[in-house]
């Protein structure tokens, strides 16, 4: 007689949760019974990405959200020589079956019609995270706007970003027009500071370049400058690339925006030529003055012909200035897509999927996907740089486990190995 153990892996971080162990006269019965459990269940799908059955001799790993054939099953029992093993094994994968991944929900919470996810903790947990907030400002919750700003001044998180998502209908949906609110969360505690490596300030330029001072409305020395407000530029340059119909019913709820936002189009309409290019790629990489990188991001939408653009967007994704990094993201969303040499940004690549900008990662894959990055450079992007691209396919919201896994699978040539022994995190530690 031997024992063999079996784990229901619900959550990646410590295998110590829900062990079984079912004695059986061999383990090649037991083996069967994993395969059996495997072989007639069919998974479930998440849009376009699929979560299912993955079976191991031992354990037993990522089973959830599948769904029994029920009739092959018993056929399959009445020729077993000891079917009470599939039947325990059955009784173990029943449990993730029935709900939530058990990482998610340690992570997760309800809150009203919104739910609320946080995705990178470690060292930490949700409730340690609560209570500390609510201790330093009582009656604050983490899903405040008070909550985020507490993490990074008081708690000293070395980054938090906060995605918000609206999901119509769904698997897990009362009804296909049931609209659920998500609130990710994605934090770098205080002890993994490292993993946030944001590039140094440049030293050059440290006033309004010429070609941008009718544009930003100061004059080339500065002065005037503080008076540029940025934030409209995100949802001006977001519809750019529309026709004169979308424009207009773009900008139609916010008339604040309707003229700023054609000071835009106009400037950006004079700015396609090859000195403007090499303009912009000076100032983003080499101008001090953060006004400079931000316009510089804007122009270098009108090169998506241009590698270089491409990278230039990329390495401004880790500006030390939070609006450059957030245009460029907008920028990089707003670029037609078209294949992309990537080898010269594969360092800032990597520092991005590794834990820098974390509000970036899913954007910068599906960008990576559409561009169709060679998927000879997966080692080079992920080997030993794992962690994020595991938090985000754990994740409980729909949209992060599928963005990452159409990016993951593109890297694996098209294949997906969710359904492979050990699922993506072995294919991602044999890089």
């Amino acid at each position: 007689m031997g024992r063999h153990k079996v784990r229901l892996a619900g959550s990646r971080r410590k295998p110590s949760h829900a062990i079984a162990s079912v004695r059986v006269s061999d383990t090649r019965t037991a083996r069967d019974g994993m395969n059996l459990l495997a072989a007639f269940c069919r998974p479930r799908q998440f849009g376009a990405s699929t979560h299912g059955i993955v079976a191991r001799a031992s354990p037993l790993g990522a089973v959830h959200g599948c769904i029994l054939n029920l009739g092959s099953l018993r056929a399959a029992m009445s020729t077993m020589r000891h079917p009470h093993v599939l039947i325990g094994a059955l009784l173990l994968a029943a449990l993730p079956c029935a709900t939530r991944p058990l990482a998610a929900q340690q992570n997760a919470y309800d809150t009203g019609d919104m739910r609320v996810e946080v995705l990178g903790l470690r060292h930490w947990t949700l409730a340690t995270l609560q209570d500390s907030i609510a201790r330093r400002v009582p009656g604050q919750t983490l899903h405040d706007d008070g909550g985020i700003v507490t993490l990074k001044d008081s708690l000293r998180f070395a980054d938090v970003q906060v995605v918000r998502l609206t999901m119509i209908g769904g698997p897990d949906a009362k009804s296909p027009t049931e609209r659920r609110q998500f609130l990710v969360i994605k934090v770098v505690e205080p002890q993994d500071s490292a993993l946030v490596a944001w590039a140094p300030s440049p030293r050059g330029m440290n006033v309004v370049r010429p070609e941008y001072a009718a544009f930003v409305g100061a004059s080339v020395s500065g002065v005037g400058m503080r008076s540029f407000d940025s934030n409209w530029l995100q949802p001006a340059l977001n519809m750019y690339r529309r026709d004169s119909v979308g424009r207009a019913q773009g900008v139609a709820p916010h008339p604040r925006l309707k003229k700023d936002a054609e000071r835009l189009w106009t400037f950006l309409d004079d700015s396609r030529s090859p000195a403007s290019r090499d303009t912009a790629l000076a100032a983003l990489h080499g101008d001090a003055l953060y006004l400079n990188r931000l316009i510089a991001v804007a122009v270098l939408v009108n090169f998506a012909d241009d590698d270089r653009a491409w990278w230039g967007l990329v390495e401004a994704l880790r500006d030390p200035h939070p609006p450059v990094r957030d245009l460029a993201l907008t920028a990089l969303k707003a670029m037609p897509p078209r294949a992309v040499d990537w080898t010269p940004a594969l360092p800032a690549l990597r520092l991005l999927l590794g834990g820098t900008n974390l509000r970036a990662f899913e954007p910068l894959a599906e960008a990576l996907v559409q561009t169709r990055i060679d998927p000879a450079h997966a080692p080079a992007l992920l080997r030993g740089n794992i962690r994020w691209a595991l938090e985000h396919l754990g994740a409980d919201n729909p949209a992060s486990p599928h963005r990452t896994g159409e990016f993951l699978k593109h890297l694996n040539r098209g294949g997906d190995a969710s359904m492979a022994p050990g699922g993506w995190e072995a294919w991602l530690r044999r890089l």
